[in-house]
Formats: structure tokens, sequence, C-alpha cells
């Protein structure tokens, strides 16, 4: 099985066109006895053409090295091409790209149904501008039901059981959302070449038209997953985390050591909530639920305990000081 990647190009050939391009192929062909690949690459030059005159295609064996077996005979010697190869390109009409279900041609994303607390659901269309970087950029967007969602919660509100209703997951899947706390889009379900994908965008502040950065893109799980989601090691639903803090009906607060902030994340529908920016690692957390407070240490270890208040989303530090008294001498540790 071959799989075929692409990439924004500049006309050189270079140690980054073995790994620049979008994550994921573009598409992927059982090669076996072939002598002619027919590939639609009219999304892939749609997308790069935003940001280069050049387009990349690099292909590779979806068989890893170690998976081959020393004594198969026929010996498997992988796809071989030769110095006679064509590269012939036919122009014509682009494939339509369904807009009843969330699905992703590698240009096009369309987002039919999709849920924004405080604003109402929404039918939205996101294109792929640069996909070395994996930048999207907002399209269309049509506000459908201005009802719909319910309002926007965050921080000292998600501790409030009786003030909101859990997400409805009845049916094992989750519904598209955006967050208009912190720019987060997250679209857990999404078909990309009959498979479906998870993928998770952040608003670029101040970008209009709006502009949208990849935070984590893959495969969707099939199944209970085999890592407990309490070691918090990070994936499509928790950031790579030391520490978590539970609210209500699946809210979490988490700390991302990514990109050095503390996040509201539904692990039940992998919605998102507010977002909290400070300087460092963000480890061990604290919750002070009285008045409203997470006190975090960080990593590396550090002199400052940092305060995040729930009620205000101020982060605030104070130094951690020591006073050993001895007789009559006395000495303060900081």
């Amino acid at each position: 099985m071959l799989e075929i990647f692409f990439y924004a190009d500049n006309g050189i050939v270079e140690n980054t066109d073995y790994s620049a391009g979008f994550v994921l192929p573009i598409a992927e062909v059982d090669a076996a006895g072939l002598s002619q690949l027919d590939i639609d690459v009219t999304a892939a030059v749609n997308s790069t053409l935003s940001s280069s005159r050049f387009v990349g295609f690099r292909i590779s064996s979806r068989t890893a090295p170690g998976a081959i077996e020393e004594n198969l005979f026929p010996a498997w010697t992988g796809a071989k091409f030769f110095d006679t190869f064509s590269l012939e390109f036919t122009s014509g009409a682009p494939p339509a790209v369904a807009d009843d279900t969330a699905s992703f041609d590698g240009h096009t994303l369309e987002v039919p149904d999709l849920e924004a607390a405080g604003v109402g659901s929404a039918s939205v269309q996101l294109r792929l501008i640069d996909p070395n970087a994996s930048i999207y950029q907002l399209t269309a967007a049509v506000i459908t039901d201005p009802e719909a969602g319910g309002p926007s919660l965050s921080g000292i509100e998600l501790f409030d059981c009786d003030a909101f209703q859990p997400p409805d997951v009845g049916d094992g899947s989750s519904a598209a959302t955006y967050s208009v706390n912190s720019g987060i889009l997250d679209l857990p379900g999404v078909d990309f070449n009959g498979e479906q994908i998870a993928i998770r965008l952040e608003y670029i502040e101040g970008s209009n038209p709006w502009l949208f950065e990849t935070i984590s893109l893959g495969p969707v799980q099939a199944g209970p997953s085999e890592t407990p989601i309490s070691t918090l090691d990070g994936g499509l639903i928790v950031e790579p985390s030391q520490d978590f803090v539970p609210l209500c009906h699946g809210w979490v607060l988490v700390g991302d050591s990514i990109r050095n902030r503390v996040v509201e994340r539904n692990i039940l529908s992998g919605a998102t909530g507010a977002t909290y920016t400070f300087n460092t690692v963000p480890d061990q957390f604290t919750l002070d639920d009285v008045n409203g407070a997470v006190y975090m240490t960080a990593h590396p270890e550090s002199e400052r305990l940092y305060r995040l208040d729930l009620n205000t989303g101020v982060v605030s530090w104070n130094r951690i000081t020591q006073t050993l008294t001895s007789g009559l001498a006395s000495h303060t540790y900081s």
C-alpha cells in the first residue's frame, strides 16, 4: 500500500521535502501489480496555490521495515520507479464535497452543523490555504439557529452543576463545537477519504479574514482507549498534562504543557471552553473552591506559585519563601 502526500514546495530539492506538507496522505493506493497510478490531486493543488507556485508530492509505503518477514519468498522489494517514468496532469472539474455531514477533501472543510455556545448553531466552510503550516481560512459562515447551544460558560460557572446540562453523547458521537471564549474549533468526526478524522483548530487572533491554525489532527479511534484517560498523556481530547481539576458534567481544567496554558476541556464531548495563558509549563494543581481559585506549581521548578482566579480569569503569582529560625539566628530561603 502506497501513501501519497503533498506539500507546498519552493522548486528546490532539499531535505525538508521528506517531511513537509499536510500530515495525512491525500490518497492511498494498493500498487501491487500496477504500472500506472491515477490520483485526483485537485484538492492538493488548490490548497497549495495560496502559498506557493510549486506543488510537491511524496510517495511512501505504509509497510514498516520491521514488519517485513526476512525469509519471505519471493523477497519483498517494495515499489520501484524506473528512469522511464512519466507524470501527466489532466484538467477537469473538482469533485463536489458533501455538505450534509462534516467532510474534508484535502482543501475544503465543510461543517454543516456547528454548535457555538452563546451564538447558536451554524453551517461553516473553511479551506486549507497553507498545507505546510496547516492553516485554514474561514470562507463561509451562516447562523442556522441563534437559539441553539445555550449560554457560553467558563471559569467559576463550570462549578455550578445545576446551572447547565451534561453534553448529549448518548449515541457515542460528539458534536462539532466552537468556543467564543478560546477561539478553538473542535471537529470530533470529519470524513476524509472514507475515514473518520478528528480536527482541532484555533483562531489566530487578529486575522481578517479569519484564519485558524491546527492544534491536532488524526484518525478517530475506534473503541475504548488502550491508555487510561487518567494518565493525561495527551491526545485529541486532552492536552499533555501533569494534573487536572474536575469540574461539572465532564468538564476539567488541564494544564497544556506544550502551549503553556490551562485549558477547560470536556472529556465527554471533546468541547473546549476558555484557555488561560501564562509564561511557563503548568505542573501540579490545588483547588481553592471557597475562593474560586486554582494554585499551580510550574515546571521546571521555580520560586513562584501561580494563582488562577476563576472569577476573573486573571493569572497572578507570588514568590515562595520560607524562614527558618534557630535560637537568635534566622534565615529566609526563596
